[in-house]
């Protein structure tokens, strides 16, 4: 059954989000996230994240603010010893007095900002409080997805979100529809949900 027909038959739509599609849409800044609450508002969809999910986030963006802050010193001091004549003009004088990048203060409010989100879109957050490792590390250690080959560590906070979400839509009965940027899970066979949907199909 097609997103489309499931959305004729029964609204709103479950949809789980996993931490590639954040990380891959800038977090809270982008059109596809502005655009998830659209439809939450129009009662098309209802969200679903799991709260390791909630945790990576969190942990992703400040690894990547940590990384923007270091890669952009070298240019602004590059660009500062460069064009110091334009002090002369009161109109760049916004060049010379860039604010400090302070780690601690942006990422406690991007924290802020996305217990917001999650409140103003009424996001459920999955507990996986309950869960066993016994068949994720099963996966694990017959490299089955979403574990491929190579280093597959990082890889067990997706195995876990999947359990998580497995167990809780089958408990339920229903069904949800998952986004993510990571194509290891294109090769799962979950009745409960569809892996890897392509986001532009929620607009069709």
């Amino acid at each position: 059954m097609s997103l489309s027909e499931t959305m004729k038959k029964k609204f709103p739509v479950n949809l789980a989000i996993d931490t590639s599609f954040f990380v891959k849409n800038n977090f809270l800044s982008s059109k596809n996230i502005n655009s998830l609450k659209e439809l939450v508002d129009g009662g098309i969809v209802k969200l679903h994240i799991t709260d390791i999910t909630y945790r990576e986030i969190k942990n992703r963006f400040f690894i990547n603010l940590k990384s923007t802050s270091e890669e952009i010193k070298k240019p602004l001091s590059m660009m500062r010893s460069k064009i110091p004549i334009l002090r002369n003009f009161d109109s760049f004088e916004t060049y010379f007095n860039l604010p400090e990048i302070n780690l601690d203060e942006l990422n406690n409010c991007f924290n802020r900002d996305l217990s917001r989100w999650i409140l103003e879109l009424n996001v459920n957050v999955i507990s996986t409080d309950s869960l066993t490792i016994r068949e994720v590390f099963e996966d694990y250690f017959n490299s089955r997805p979403p574990f491929g080959g190579g280093d597959k560590k990082h890889e067990l906070p997706d195995a876990f979100t999947l359990q998580a979400l497995n167990l809780y839509f089958q408990g339920n009965q229903e069904l949800c529809h998952f986004i993510s940027e990571d194509k290891d899970f294109s090769e799962l066979n979950i009745s409960v949900f569809y892996p890897f949907l392509k986001y532009h199909e929620l607009i069709l």
